[in-house]
Formats: C-alpha cells, structure tokens, sequence
C-alpha cells in the first residue's frame, strides 16, 4: 500500500517536473522569440530610422542644390540687368555727350553769326570811315593843283592875287546828306580869309 502511495506519488513528481521542465523550455522559447521579434524590431526600426535619415538628407541634399540653382540663377539675373543698366546708363550719357556737343556747336554757331552781325556795323562804318578818307585825300591832291595851277584876283584895283588853295583847305569835303555842315564851314572860312561873297561862284 505504502508503495504504491509511494510511486504514484513519485509518478506525480515525475509529471509536474516534466511539465515544469517542459513550461520552462516553453518559456525559454517564448522569451527567445520575444527576443528575436524585439531584436528584430528594433533592427527593423533602426533600418527605417536611418532610410529616414537617408531620405532626410537626400532631401535636404535636394533642397540644398535647388536652392543653390535658384539663387545662382537670381545672381545671374541681377548680373544681366545690372549690365544692362550699366550699358543704358552708358548709352545715355554718350547720348547727352552727343547732345551736350550738338549744343555747344549750335551755341558757338549763333555766337559766330551774332558776332557776324554785330560787326557789319563795325565794318560799314569802317567802309565809310575809309571812302572819307579817299574823298578828303582826292580833295587834298585837287587842292594842290589848284594851289600850283590858279590864282584868283580880288582886287582889280590893288591886282592882289588870292590864293584858292589855301581858304579851300578849311572847308570840309562836301556831303550830300548834311549840306548845313559844309555850307556852314564854307562861309566861316571864307569870312575869316576875307574872300567877298561875289566872288563864291
């Protein structure tokens, strides 16, 4: 009786260690598969970690080089319009150069023919300055013909030769436009040289 209380219980400790051993080896199993799927999640998370982070950077690699396009283009922009602004800014002041020179030319022009104008005067006067002077020279050689070829009696009685030339000296060139002058002067010499008015003709 004893014995077989004895075996049976042995039989039962026999069962409860198999099935311990086997819960064991069940949790051995279960904690290296919880271990595998969490290595494995965690290396599954690292991987798409880092393609994120490799995404990441080849987008903002992409986003570096754009932007580098972008603003090498702005620059060439800003270069081709400043260039043109300098060859308009160019363009205009050799226009107003041109200008400025097309006025100095037409200004010193209006001077030349202004001055031109303002001497015809000058040089009428000049003219006439000159035909004066030929005039009072020709009335100066008809004076000494006279002087060296007639002789003027004043007074039969007396017979005092008069000589023309020397009264005829005083008297100034005659002018057509003012007689008053010449008439004047005649008549004053003529009384100073005491030649009598009968004799004027």
């Amino acid at each position: 009786m004893n014995l077989r209380l004895l075996e049976k219980k042995e039989r039962i400790e026999a069962e409860e260690r198999k099935e311990l051993r086997q819960q064991e080896r069940q949790e051995k199993r279960e904690a290296l598969q919880k271990k595998e799927r969490q290595e494995a999640e965690a290396l599954e998370k690292k991987e798409r970690r880092e393609e994120q982070e490799r995404e990441k950077r080849e987008r903002q690699e992409a986003e570096a080089i754009e932007k580098k396009k972008r603003q090498e283009a702005i620059e060439r922009q800003e270069r081709q319009e400043a260039l043109e602004r300098t060859e308009r800014r160019d363009e205009e002041e050799a226009e107003e150069t041109a200008n400025k020179i097309k006025m100095e030319l037409q200004e010193r022009k209006i001077r030349e023919n202004r001055a031109i104008e303002e001497s015809k005067p000058t040089l009428e006067i000049e003219k006439l300055e000159k035909e004066d002077r030929e005039k009072a020279r020709e009335h100066e050689i008809n004076l000494r013909r006279l002087d060296l070829n007639l002789l003027v009696v004043i007074d039969p009685v007396q017979n005092d030769r008069f000589r023309l030339s020397a009264p005829i000296k005083f008297v100034p060139p005659f002018d057509d436009v003012d007689t008053t002058q010449f008439l004047n002067a005649f008549e004053k010499t003529m009384s100073i040289h005491d030649f009598s008015a009968e004799k004027w003709t």
